[in-house]
């Protein structure tokens, strides 16, 4: 598995789902933005037919990613693999793996936008009220 990709099968072939910057040109291109998708998928998103869009934009999506997630693959030496199309997952894609594949999307979505490394800020730190109220007007 590539470090920063979700692994999906689909049919018999598994694919390493990846969002590295080419496909999140691609589907900002397809949706405007990561967000987006992640709404449409989260069926957050008010304005369309939700099961049509839903599998629309998860085909779409899982297409993109798993074709990147290919060429890198195929970049590190391993073999060939042929693209897949939006029309493809649609087909190969069973009703009862829909939950797995939007679980995959969005882990993939997460492994290529979150760093693993940045510093989170501590929950349990004490806040000292004065100082951020001084911090925020320095900024304004």
């Amino acid at each position: 598995m590539y470090e920063l990709g979700a692994d999906l099968k689909i049919g018999k072939t598994t694919y390493t789902l990846v969002l590295n910057t080419k496909a999140l040109a691609d589907i900002q291109k397809m949706y405007g933005s990561v967000d987006s998708v992640a709404q449409r998928l989260t069926y957050d998103d008010e304005d369309a037919d939700q099961t049509t869009s839903v599998l629309e934009v998860l085909a779409d999506v899982v297409a993109v990613l798993a074709n990147e997630g290919s060429a890198l693959r195929e970049e590190e030496g391993e073999p060939h693999t042929d693209p897949i199309t939006t029309a493809q997952v649609l087909r190969r894609l069973m009703p009862k793996d829909i939950g797995k594949t939007t679980t995959a999307v969005m882990e993939a979505l997460r492994l290529g936008l979150v760093d693993p490394d940045a510093k989170k800020p501590d929950e349990n730190a004490v806040v000292d009220e004065v100082l951020q109220e001084i911090e925020a007007e320095k900024n304004a």
